[in-house]
């Protein structure tokens, strides 16, 4: 039979993980910021630098993979920042992976 302490030790126990819900709606990774930007005939170092400012977060990346893209124009209204990389990247060979709570690497696919 239980004692009296394991009895107070489960009731704490549960009491303490009734607390312990994560919360929808938070913003849990960098990819899911949101960005507002609007860029016409811009280079894509121009591009990466404004969306920098933009979330408060750093990229990290060759100059001459991004050099070689030519110019970018691009509308975003309140977009999460994948959907916007999605769109800066489309048709190119380019990749990116979030490797921290402030920083996106930027690559070359190996296709």
């Amino acid at each position: 039979m239980m004692g009296m302490k394991g009895v107070l030790l489960l009731l704490l126990w549960g009491i303490g993980s009734a607390f312990i819900v994560p919360s929808e709606g938070v913003q849990t990774d960098l990819l899911s910021t949101k960005i507002s930007i609007e860029l016409k005939d811009a280079t894509y170092p121009e591009a990466m630098a404004l969306l920098e400012q933009e979330g408060g977060f750093n990229f990290v990346y060759s100059p001459d993979a991004l050099d070689q893209l030519g110019k970018v124009t691009i509308k975003l209204q309140q977009e999460p920042l994948k959907k916007a990389l999605d769109k800066l990247f489309n048709g190119n060979p380019l990749k990116y992976k979030e490797m921290d709570k402030d920083t996106i690497v930027i690559f070359k696919d190996k296709e």
